[in-house]
């Protein structure tokens, strides 16, 4: 997934992620195609009670 990997990872190291930077990051990957990662992530969210 090319550059989008150095947003998840810039993404992976902040701190105070909200449900903003969280959709951000998750539509990110839907829009390069990187759907298991997104759905990865959407889980993740689900687990830190952003959801």
């Amino acid at each position: 997934c090319g550059r989008i990997a150095d947003v998840a990872n810039a993404f992976s190291k902040m701190d105070g992620r909200d449900m903003v930077s969280w959709n951000s990051i998750i539509m990110g990957l839907i829009q390069y195609g990187c759907h298991d990662s997104a759905l990865n992530l959407l889980h993740d969210m689900q687990l830190c009670w952003i959801v």
